[in-house]
């Protein structure tokens, strides 16, 4: 898990809180995503946000 959460970071450009970083927030991918925009700057995109 720890991996994943790095790999995130890494790759999404998204810093996450580890001490307000919960398990609740991956029980389903709208919790996670949540989570991620608003840690995330309001000028960057999150992946949902991207047209490709």
């Amino acid at each position: 898990m720890i991996q994943f959460m790095l790999k995130v970071e890494d790759q999404l450009n998204v810093p996450i809180d580890y001490d307000q970083f919960d398990y609740e927030h991956l029980q389903s991918i709208d919790a996670f995503i949540a989570i991620l925009k608003s840690r995330q700057p309001q000028e960057q995109p999150v992946y949902e946000d991207v047209k490709q």
